[in-house]
């Protein structure tokens, strides 16, 4: 009688992009629909276990817009929970976990992660789970070094600044639907915002900045409406630097 092969454990830290595409191309590599394994998979069994701080996928590459402009999308558009990407799957090969690695141990193949088991507006708990893994695959990608949970910039008369990075760092006690809203309502109040950066999420997000303060043809603002001024900060000559200078010249025309 021939032995069912062994189950293949495979963390995958971060569940963006990167993560989600990994989690879904092993997935449909290793199994059918039903859960079977498939002739490509050899008889190869596969557990996935996708590890994010965080329930939803945010759909960052709009976040100029969704910043900028709140009334452009409801949240269900660029707010998608996780786990119904994976409901087709059974827990024996995909388990999504909510919580963030804190350790690794290459050698021991050992990767223990701080899963929250309880979720609620009042309370949250947490629980230290040790995970034995065949393969890991780290997805996690960047943390801006500016972000809401560290200091903020100095503002005028002694107030502080705002700062608002595309993604929260997976330590941020701050939802990410809290974040997105403080943003949105901050940016729609502020009379002055420094774009720091040129190149295309800098430009964009001046771009559709720009559209706030851009009055109406069929309408004049109000004596009390506050104005926005925008400024764009480049470390380089001109803005879109890896386009050829027509393009620069363009968006600079655009943008003033």
């Amino acid at each position: 009688m021939t032995s069912q092969p062994d189950t293949i454990t495979i963390p995958i830290i971060g569940a963006s992009i990167a993560g989600l595409t990994t989690a879904h191309s092993l997935l449909s590599h290793f199994t059918t629909t039903n859960n079977t394994t498939t002739n490509k998979g050899k008889g190869t069994k596969i557990k996935i276990l996708l590890i994010n701080p965080h329930p939803s996928f945010y759909w960052a590459i709009a976040a100029p817009r969704i910043l900028t402009k709140p009334p452009a999308f409801t949240e269900s558009q660029y707010l998608i929970p996780i786990a119904d990407g994976f409901a087709k799957y059974s827990p024996d090969v995909f388990e999504f976990i909510l919580g963030r690695a804190t350790s690794l141990d290459f050698d021991k193949k050992l990767l223990n992660v701080e899963e929250v088991t309880t979720d609620t507006e009042s309370t949250k708990k947490t629980t230290m789970r040790e995970i034995k893994y065949d393969y890991l695959v780290i997805a996690s990608g960047s943390t801006p070094s500016a972000s809401s949970t560290e200091p903020l910039f100095p503002g005028e008369d002694g107030k502080n600044g705002e700062i608002y990075p595309f993604k929260l760092s997976p330590t941020s006690s701050t939802t990410i639907t809290e974040a997105i809203k403080s943003a949105q309502t901050a940016i729609s109040t502020a009379k002055r915002i420094t774009v720091i950066g040129a190149g295309p999420i800098g430009v964009e997000i001046a771009g559709e900045l720009g559209d706030l303060i851009t009055p109406s043809s069929s309408s004049s603002s109000s004596e009390g409406e506050d104005k926005k001024e925008i400024t764009l900060i480049s470390s380089t000559p001109r803005i879109l630097p890896t386009l050829k200078p027509s393009a620069s010249e363009t968006a600079t025309s655009l943008l003033t």
